[in-house]
């Protein structure tokens, strides 16, 4: 309890304009992970269907 009452303490240090850019920064990072993961998942699938995920087919 000793070490959450101390993070809450910190917390209640940080004006309130930093927390924007926390927000910010914890967001784009959630994103990039977010958009990894697709990325990753539709590499997976064109493998599952035998394509060279190295050259995707050009859309017109």
């Amino acid at each position: 309890m000793v070490a959450l009452d101390s993070f809450w303490k910190f917390c209640s240090t940080i004006p309130w304009f930093a927390w924007i850019a926390i927000a910010g920064i914890a967001a784009g990072a959630v994103r990039q992970v977010v958009s990894m993961s697709h990325k990753h998942q539709e590499r997976m699938e064109m493998i599952r269907q035998g394509l060279d995920p190295r050259n995707p087919p050009r859309q017109l």
